[in-house]
């Protein structure tokens, strides 16, 4: 799988909507590549990545039922909540467990669960190999915006759309990959996902397909970024 970055003409406002000024430039990823274990709701999610010299620009949309959003802190099981995520490798994935990434998994209701992981190895509890949480100093950093409210504790079953954008400064990364390369260098990888592992009818599905269905912690089932 392949996805292009675009250069965003101008800087895109995360509230200026999914075909917003800026936003319409952008080619869009379909997230549809279903687990077979999840329920019969197969929700359509689609995104949107931009970037400038400032970092990069994602904005994801969903048509949902069976929504829910409970966790309000971070680095707390945002994934059980209705859930998007973006699984980023700026660095070239090296045999052996080095090239690291960013998971950046945000419920509805736009908190987030973020690591640096250099080790992917799942060792039980929601630990891997070896991880870093992002101090929440660095996520403030990222700026936010989602449709749904913060909470919604009492699931919506009828059908729903809601929309999460965010801004990624390239301060971010740099902090722990060193400096990017230009983007005719970067060799970016990366998967997106959804998912809502504690709904009344959880679902796993992701852009680029792992197979067999597995977690989503796999990069080498990541597909290229690459930047226009």
């Amino acid at each position: 799988m392949q996805y292009t970055i675009r250069r965003a003409k101008t800087p895109p406002q995360l509230d200026s909507g999914w075909d917003g000024p800026t936003w319409r430039d952008a080619e869009i990823a379909e997230i549809n590549q279903f687990y077979e274990k999840g329920s019969d709701h197969k929700p359509r999610t689609r995104v949107k990545v931009l970037y400038d010299d400032s970092g990069i620009y994602v904005q994801f949309i969903n048509d949902d039922r069976y929504v829910k959003c409970v966790h309000t802190e971070p680095h707390t099981h945002v994934f059980k909540d209705s859930c998007d995520e973006f699984f980023i490798m700026p660095k070239p994935f090296e045999a052996g467990g080095h090239g690291g990434y960013f998971n950046i998994e945000m419920n509805c209701g736009g908190q987030m669960l973020h690591y640096y992981i250099e080790d992917w190895t799942l060792l039980g509890g929601g630990r891997f190999g070896k991880y870093t949480k992002i101090d929440p100093k660095d996520l403030a950093t990222i700026k936010i915006f989602h449709t749904m409210p913060t909470t919604v504790p009492e699931e919506i079953t009828e059908p729903v759309q809601w929309r999460l954008a965010y801004h990624v400064p390239n301060a971010f990364f740099e902090k722990f990959v060193g400096p990017l390369e230009k983007p005719s260098e970067r060799r970016w990888r990366g998967n997106l996902q959804k998912c809502a592992d504690g709904t009344s009818h959880p679902h796993w599905a992701s852009w680029s397909a792992i197979v067999p269905n597995g977690p989503f912690h796999q990069p080498k089932f990541f597909g290229e970024l690459i930047f226009e």
